[in-house]
Parts: structure tokens; sequence; C-alpha cells
């Protein structure tokens, strides 16, 4: 994050595992409290109350969720956020993130189908779970979401659980929760100077230009002048030719 923001970074592109590591590998740090409140201020889920302040919050990276079936591939998403409460899973977080990436086919159904936590039920799970897509713009991948929610089966209906955000938005939650981010405010700024580094930044509108307030205008014509419609002269056919030089005479 910091070779980025100091621009000591060798290359222009940023690799999506690179930028998820940036963005929440420092959680880990934190102590449960901060971690889960800076995850929620982060992805804009303050208005989700799943639990009561957690004891014990896990960020695993690319965790590997089994499939009963044989010979296929775990499903492996890009983060998921345990809050624990007493030895008790309390809530959930699992993000895919998207940095000019495709969304593969059934790509989130099956994480949503396979998220797993050792020892607990997966419709529990589930059932205290939110499921974040994180991409440049909402609007990206409307279509395969659509398809993918076609498919679904009647026990892994994701009904609200799926949140798209986009990064724009992860920069304006940062900055908007200044006073409720205080005690992590060094990494507050420092992510926002790494996502600017990378062309995103928080939109607020045009408030900052402060633009003053105009009456209305009042248009009325002077009855004494006599407006008429101009008249245009009719053209006529025209006849041109060419030299051997391919110029106009």
């Amino acid at each position: 994050m910091y070779a980025w923001i100091g621009k000591k970074r060798r290359g222009t592109k940023i690799i999506e595992d690179e930028l998820t590591s940036c963005v929440f590998g420092p959680m880990r740090a934190m102590q449960p409290k901060q971690a889960w409140h800076t995850c929620l201020v982060l992805l804009g889920l303050e208005d989700w109350p799943p639990c009561a302040e957690p004891s014990c919050v896990d960020v695993h990276f690319w965790p590997r969720f089994p499939r009963p079936e044989v010979n296929r591939r775990p499903v492996e998403p890009d983060v998921h956020i345990i809050a624990w409460n007493g030895g008790k899973v309390v809530a959930t977080i699992l993000v895919e993130v998207k940095w000019r990436n495709s969304l593969q086919e059934n790509q989130l159904l099956d994480q949503w189908e396979w998220i797993s936590v050792d020892g607990e039920r997966r419709e529990d799970v589930r059932e205290c779970s939110r499921h974040i897509l994180l991409s440049h713009r909402r609007t990206e991948y409307t279509e395969e979401i659509k398809k993918q929610r076609k498919r679904q089966d009647k026990h892994v209906k994701w009904a609200d659980r799926l949140v798209h955000v986009s990064w724009h938005d992860i920069a304006r939650n940062l900055k908007s929760g200044k006073r409720r981010l205080v005690e992590v405010e060094t990494w507050r700024s420092d992510l926002l100077r790494f996502l600017a580094s990378q062309g995103i930044l928080a939109f607020e509108g045009f408030r900052h230009l402060r633009l003053a307030g105009t009456d209305p205008v009042e248009w009325r014509f002077d009855g004494s002048v006599r407006y008429r419609k101009p008249e245009i002269e009719p053209t006529g056919a025209l006849e041109w030719s060419f030299r051997k030089e391919g110029a106009p005479v």
C-alpha cells in the first residue's frame, strides 16, 4: 500500500489480489470491536444489526469452501470475515473483489451455496451472512447476476443478502465515516490516499464549487419592433468538373 502511496511501486497496474490485501489486510491487526465496526462502515452495512460486540473477528483471505461433488474444485471467494461471540458465529461477510475482471459463470452463486465455517451448518451461516460484490460500478455484471439468481435453488436464495458495492462507494464511506473511524484514523486516511493512487475518489456532488444561486430570468419582446421570417435564396444544381490531377475546376 505504502509503495503505491509514495509512488515507489514499479509498474502501472495493480492486480486484484494485491488490492484485496491492501484494503482488508490491516483489519487482521485491529481489535475485534474495531475490525468489525470498520468493516461495516467500509462496506456501508451500518444499518445491518447482526450481533452484539464480537469477542473475536477472523479475516480469511481466499478461503476454500469444499464441494461434495467428486473432482470439483473448491469454491474460493476473496475474503470471508467472521464475527464470533462466546465461541459462536454471530455474523459473517463474504466479499468478492473485482478489478477490471469478468464475473465467472455461477461464481457468486457457488460462493453463497457452499459458504462454510468449520463446525457450523451452511444454512445457519447463510442466515447470518451478507454477500458483497465489490467492483468499479454498481451497474456492472447486472445481467450476469440476473442469470445466476434464476439458477439459484430455493434453499440458497440471496434475497437482499447480495449487495453490490462500488469502489467509489468505499472511498465515500471512508470519507464520510471520519468521526466513526476515529480509533483507526491512520488506517482510514492511508487507505483513502491509496485508493486515490488508483483513481478511486469519493464523489460528493458539486457542493464544493460554492455556486451562487440565481433568480429566474424573464424574457419579453418589444412590441414596437416587427420581426419577419428570414428569406433564403433558392439554390440551383452545382456543376463540377475535375482536372486529371483530381482538383475541382
